[in-house]
């Protein structure tokens, strides 16, 4: 059976679709790698949010061109792009293409971000260890402006006697 001209131009709009919901998704990952360079706490929830529904547009995306494909025999798409005639298969490789070129950018974002995160919250906590650490108890000794005893008879001395 081969693959109808008509399904094709289907097949590459979903895929083109997708592609551009890949392409928001690496977009809300730079804004978020660029809000947490410059600590940016309100632009970081933003960026969160925008990754969320790219997030969901994308698994909607992916949703609608499975089903796309189970309605046009159950194959695969590369078994769909086998039985396409030539002009229509380098049609439906290059929406292909464009999408596996977006989505190793959006996998390399992601990793950067996870690791930028990372570190920025190990900084966090490494920060807030170290000015708790600082906080320190009452001091040991008095000066002598603090002393409470000041004033009065010392009940006592100290000697230290070493032979």
């Amino acid at each position: 059976m081969t693959a109808s001209l008509v399904h094709v131009r289907e097949i590459v709009a979903v895929l083109d679709h997708e592609t551009r919901l890949a392409s928001e998704l690496h977009q809300a990952l730079l804004s978020q790698r660029a809000a947490v360079a410059s600590a940016d706490g309100p632009r970081v929830n933003d960026s969160v949010d925008a990754v969320g529904r790219a997030l969901h547009m994308l698994d909607a995306a992916r949703r609608q061109r499975t089903a796309l494909l189970e309605r046009l025999d159950g194959r695969t798409l590369a078994d769909f792009a086998t039985t396409a005639e030539p002009n229509d298969r380098a049609e439906l490789e290059a929406a292909r293409a464009r999408l596996r070129g977006v989505a190793e950018d959006v996998t390399r974002a992601a990793g950067i971000n996870r690791q930028v995160l990372r570190r920025s919250m190990e900084a966090g906590e490494a920060f807030l260890q170290e000015l708790f650490a600082s906080v320190g108890g009452p001091a040991a000794c008095y000066r002598p402006d603090e002393n409470p005893d000041a004033g009065r008879q010392s009940a006592g001395v100290l000697l230290n006697r070493t032979a």
